[in-house]
């Protein structure tokens, strides 16, 4: 064994030997990535499982605000709470009230009390809740977003821009335009009720209900009855050319803007044939009973609504049909509904 600092032997009797091996060096520190000044972060506190969320909202495309109210309803998840929070980043709240009791029964609006500090909405419940009862809390705000909810129009160094509206949630921005539990531990279905300017369309989660005509404006009902992440929340505002097309018998509906209605099919048109690949290499039938495609100034698909860049940039090009990551997470989520990775 001379010369070798691997193993050492120790003669014993008999012509017997033991041999001795050392451990093998520790294998090299992998590389940190993370920032000096980065620390662990974890999961937010779900006191309350969020069930459903209601948003009664109005668009103000001039001021380039948001007003209404979000009716979130929780089941308590812990033996007791008193209190409930929502993460709410430079709005302006107006009332917090009560709008159903425990267990789910109705009860007359009761005022609640709340702090507000600028990032979150502290609410103090009415009396405590228990394991598995259920309750509504309605928050009345307004505000003027500086992210999660962007209004667009024309500008000097582009007057040709639309006048749009749209959402981008991921990964916690929605909290900057309405009171939520902004993070992707929780899942819920969904409700957005806008009323906006009465010749523009609206592209949400889920399936459009009702439009009620009110002459200037129009309030759009929509509903999405499948759990998922808040930053899955959509919507999208604008005057759009609707082109509409099938797969199986689903309504398959593009949205793009109006001078561009003539050539959209050579970008959106072999939509059908990628929900056959996709039916045909998972095993499981598209599960939202329609698919919108819109063309807006958006850029990730949200959960049943894949939005795709007003311009030929990032999920697709205009010679070419749309990115897969743009579609396949309605069949991915719909196994699991995490609602955290769009591929």
């Amino acid at each position: 064994m001379d010369g070798c600092n691997r193993a050492q032997a120790l003669m014993l009797d008999n012509g017997y030997s033991l041999r001795f091996f050392n451990q093998s060096p520790p294998p090299p520190k992998a590389r940190s990535f993370e920032l000096a000044d980065d620390s662990v972060q974890y999961a937010p506190d779900r006191p309350g499982d969020v069930k459903h969320v209601k948003l009664v909202i109005t668009l103000d495309f001039e001021q380039e605000t948001v007003r209404g109210t979000v009716s979130t309803t929780f089941s308590t998840l812990y033996e007791e709470i008193k209190t409930i929070s929502f993460d709410a980043i430079d709005l302006h709240i107006e009332r917090v009230t009560l709008a159903s009791g425990a267990r789910g029964g109705q009860a007359e609006p009761r005022e609640l009390a709340y702090i507000a500090d600028g990032k979150t909405l502290l609410v103090t419940l009415d009396h405590p809740y228990y394991y598995g009862e259920v309750f509504t809390v309605n928050v009345e705000y307004h505000a003027k977003p500086r992210t999660g909810l962007h209004f667009i129009k024309p500008a000097p160094e582009d007057p040709t821009r639309p006048v749009e509206a749209w959402t981008f949630g991921q990964p916690r921005y929605h909290s900057y335009w309405f009171p939520c539990h902004d993070a992707p531990n929780d899942r819920a279905t969904t409700e957005i009720i806008a009323t906006v300017p009465g010749h523009f369309l609206t592209v949400s989660n889920g399936n459009l209900l009702s439009i009620t005509d009110h002459g200037e404006t129009k309030t759009h009902h929509w509903r999405h009855d499948v759990p998922h992440a808040t930053y899955l929340i959509s919507l999208v505002v604008g005057d759009f050319a609707v082109i509409e097309d099938s797969y199986n018998g689903i309504p398959v509906n593009y949205y793009v803007r109006p001078d561009r209605k003539d050539d959209a099919h050579f970008y959106l048109g072999k939509t059908p044939e990628m929900m056959r690949f996709f039916s045909e290499y998972t095993g499981v039938e598209y599960p939202m009973s329609s698919m919108p495609r819109q063309w807006s100034s958006c850029l990730v698909a949200q959960w049943s609504i894949p939005l795709l860049p007003r311009t030929a940039s990032c999920c697709c090009s205009m010679s070419g049909p749309p990115s897969i990551s743009t579609m396949y997470p309605s069949w991915r989520m719909s196994w699991h509904t995490s609602g955290l990775v769009i591929l």
